[in-house]
């Protein structure tokens, strides 16, 4: 059996155009959803791919009305594939049920993945310059270096660690951390 599916973001936005495609390709039932792209659990689209049975066909407009990310389509391909179906995009002309299909979405994974590693590369280098700077990776600490100071001379001077992070507002945790931090340092 054909299935379509047709997405638009905005409950102001019209599928019909989706739609009209949709069945004018063959499609028995089309569902329709109003979400993000970006949003991997859409209800409906959950629902249509656990009704699908081996053959099945999934057809969409366009892939970006099926996924936002690009690992969103390989994921999408991949639990089609483990079911026995396969995936149909009217305008890009792209259909999983043959070798050129499942080769362009291979590619696309491949382009994924160096994208991916790119970015983490980039990332790494600049953590790696960051720290060579001097800056401080990672959240602010909640307590300032004179506040520390103080709590930790307040501690050393016999108040409680509850008592202290009362006075500044945190949690007894963050002064136990602090505390526990001072004594492995000293």
């Amino acid at each position: 059996m054909t299935y379509g599916y047709a997405r638009v973001s905005t409950k102001d936005q019209d599928p019909s155009a989706q739609v009209a495609a949709l069945e004018a390709a063959g499609c028995h039932e089309v569902v329709t959803e109003h979400a993000s792209s970006r949003l991997w659990e859409r209800p409906l689209l959950q629902g249509l791919l656990g009704r699908l049975q081996p053959g099945d066909t999934l057809t969409v407009w366009r892939l970006d009305r099926l996924v936002g990310p690009v690992e969103h389509l390989e994921r999408a391909v991949q639990l089609l594939e483990a079911r026995g179906c396969t995936l149909r995009s009217l305008n890009e002309h792209i259909d999983t049920s043959n070798a050129v299909g499942r080769m362009f979405v291979q590619f696309m994974g491949v382009l994924n993945e160096y994208r991916l590693n790119y970015m983490r590369e980039n990332t790494l280098l600049g953590l790696e310059q960051a720290r060579a700077q001097g800056r401080r990776l990672g959240r602010r600490p909640k307590l300032s270096e004179p506040q520390q100071r103080a709590a930790l001379e307040m501690v050393a001077a016999g108040r409680s660690r509850a008592e202290v992070a009362r006075l500044f507002g945190v949690d007894a945790a963050t002064v136990a951390r602090l505390v526990r931090r001072y004594r492995h340092s000293e």
